[in-house]
């Protein structure tokens, strides 16, 4: 593993002082740490909105490009059930696979002011490609504490249930 591909396609050469920490749980995870970023595995996070905090397991993911939080950890941060809903609706619009990169964000942005004016806590939306296909997801502001770092970035909220962690940090939170 000599580089990394970062989230917009430079690569990153790879610290040679790097360790990697196994953890044993129910599956065998190795976790990639330099001297103060963690690149891989699932660690304990604090999360926080608007005066709300909470802790939460969180996968950092470097091929996921963005941090994705879990509804029910959406209401801990003072996310009200109506903007759960939404996104909920949001996941059953059916996204033409055939746009361009120009018509996308046109759609991004239409979809957007439409939000902002009932949802003034949305932040942006963002036409998503994931395993499940084509989605639009909604981005909140929050603030995320992990390793003696403080990011203040956008998450996308989703409904994680099912799957092993509460939150997905994505490569643009740990560089």
């Amino acid at each position: 593993m000599k580089y990394l591909e970062n989230y917009d396609g430079h690569s990153l050469r790879l610290n040679q002082n790097w360790t990697s920490t196994p953890t044993y749980s129910n599956d065998f995870d190795v976790q990639y740490t330099s001297k103060d970023k963690i690149y891989y595995g699932v660690h304990t996070v604090k999360i926080s909105r608007n005066g709300f905090t909470t802790e939460v397991k969180a996968k950092f993911d470097t091929g996921a490009r963005s941090s994705s939080i879990d509804f029910k950890v959406a209401k801990k941060l003072g996310i009200s059930d109506a903007i759960i809903e939404k996104c909920k609706e949001l996941d059953n619009i059916e996204v033409p696979k055939n746009l361009t990169k120009d018509q996308e964000k046109k759609y991004e942005k239409e979809i957007e002011a439409k939000l902002k004016k009932e949802f003034p806590e949305i932040a942006s939306t963002q036409i998503s490609k994931s395993s499940s296909g084509f989605s639009i997801r909604a981005y909140i502001e929050v603030n995320i504490q992990y390793s003696g770092r403080n990011i203040n970035t956008q998450v996308n909220l989703r409904d994680r249930k099912g799957l092993s962690c509460e939150m997905l940090v994505g490569l643009k939170d740990m560089v």
